[in-house]
């Protein structure tokens, strides 16, 4: 794998799921508040990918987060690193499977007639086939395919809200919301800022890609490339469609009350936008179901024939289970921004930022009082699926280095801190979190709309 195609896998593995909500950040967050936001957590996140090629150096055998966090912090270190990154790799699947159903909704059937949780089930299918995949190598093409995709979505996105002026709401303000001040407002503003974090994760990819690039330098190029492409993305969709549109966007703009959801123009957006989803959510679930199958089955014989796929299937159905049951039980229509807004919460600053700050500045410190041999026993093949050899040179800790680390802690810190707090604002204030369904009609769960609310299969290729 090259480093250009590396960078447009860490670019792709997040933008599908922000593409359509980077404007809300400008819309509650402000001009300025959000265009801050951006360029401070994209560059800390970028400094703390950075940070993992510098331990990956050290560490050439580490294969998943838990190698590096037993290299540099010992065994607690590899539980931690392990759990953060499957958890987040597992809590993102219902989130892309959503998604990629909201966005086929949107083009089959914009009015939302239609039961959501129908269209979770039609797209599992075609979700679950993704998986495999098996290798993130052999994913280069989907990953340019969603490059494309979300570039046109980006395009389409700025003509229809250019072409539908909306003049009753309030233009985006420098910084905040016309509801600041209270508690709603300053939630609204939290996950306008939190969509910063989840729009681009480049250190949750950066150890398995050093091994498909073969040469972890080489991620520096991939890692510079994906974070000028996911900034400028960022900053040239949202900035504008907030300053047309200013406050009236809410969550995804294609839930604002001026977007055209009948119009031609956005059914052919949503459709790139399902595309990009779709492999968004491939992205995610190979190196998840990877880990699954290697530790049910580590003599998986990784062929092609049917009774292959078939054996691969089965050890990674549980995924694509818990993907559908969390989809159904969060709950629409917000169930999107809610989902996305835990998963950001409970492992994205500590992934992306946290984690890779803490592993270096240990391995920092403990390089200035200990030889190289101590600074973790190397693992076994039986205990992680790969060895992690002693770290290769012992010498003080360089101020540079250290500095970054600290920079890129205290940034992950303040964000994980704003992302729990938009989080839980989201799920307990009504006013924020919108209506609630869980179930269709005939088989409803909850709603707390007067009166029911659950809709069923209705017209859908009447419409």
């Amino acid at each position: 794998m090259k480093w250009w195609q590396a960078g447009l896998i860490m670019y792709a593995f997040a933008a599908p799921s922000s593409i359509m909500g980077v404007a809300f950040t400008f819309s509650r967050a402000g001009i300025v508040g959000g265009s801050l936001g951006c360029l401070i957590v994209y560059g800390a996140s970028a400094m703390g990918a950075m940070l993992f090629v510098d331990l990956l150096a050290k560490c050439p055998g580490a294969k998943m987060f838990s190698d590096l966090g037993r290299a540099t912090l010992g065994p607690a270190g590899e539980r931690l690193g392990l759990v953060l990154q499957m958890t987040n790799f597992g809590l993102y699947l219902p989130v892309a499977l959503l998604s990629t159903a909201e966005a086929l909704q949107n083009v089959l059937q914009p009015s939302a007639a239609t039961c959501t949780n129908y269209f979770v089930f039609l797209v599992a299918i075609v979700c679950f086939a993704s998986t495999q995949v098996r290798d993130l190598g052999n994913a280069t093409t989907l990953s340019f395919v969603a490059m494309i995709a979300s570039i046109v979505v980006a395009v389409m996105q700025l003509a229809i809200v250019a072409t539908h002026p909306y003049t009753d709401g309030e233009p985006a303000q420098a910084m905040g919301n016309p509801e600041a001040g209270s508690t709603a407002g300053s939630v609204d503003m939290a996950l306008g800022l939190t969509s910063c974090a989840w729009s681009y994760v480049p250190s949750i990819l950066t150890v398995e890609l050093a091994h498909a690039v073969g040469d972890p330098q080489e991620l520096r190029k991939a890692i510079r490339f994906s974070v000028l492409l996911s900034g400028l993305v960022f900053i040239a969709v949202g900035l504008p469609v907030a300053a047309m549109w200013g406050t009236a966007v809410v969550d995804p703009v294609y839930i604002s009350d001026p977007w055209p959801a009948d119009s031609a123009a956005a059914r052919v957006l949503n459709a790139f936008l399902c595309v990009a989803n779709l492999i968004s959510y491939c992205l995610d679930s190979v190196p998840f179901c990877r880990y699954v199958q290697r530790r049910l089955d580590p003599h998986f014989s990784d062929g092609w024939r049917l009774k292959d796929c078939a054996r691969y299937a089965m050890l990674t159905s549980p995924s694509i289970l818990f993907a559908i049951v969390a989809a159904v039980f969060v709950g629409q229509p917000g169930g999107l921004f809610t989902m996305l807004a835990w998963v950001t919460a409970v492992t994205v600053p500590a992934l992306n930022l946290i984690f890779p700050a803490v592993c270096t500045l240990f391995l920092r410190a403990n390089a200035e009082s200990t030889t190289t041999a101590n600074l973790g026993t190397p693992l076994s093949s039986a205990e992680a699926g790969a060895v992690v050899p002693t770290i290769l040179a012992s010498r003080p800790a360089e101020p540079q280095p250290r500095v970054v680390a600290w920079a890129v802690l205290v940034v992950g810190v303040l964000v994980l801190i704003i992302c729990f707090y938009a989080a839980v604002g989201r799920t307990v204030i009504a006013s924020v979190r919108g209506p609630e369904i869980i179930g269709c009609e005939g088989w409803g769960i909850y709603t707390d709309i007067p009166g029911g609310g659950f809709p069923g299969w209705n017209g859908l290729w009447s419409s």
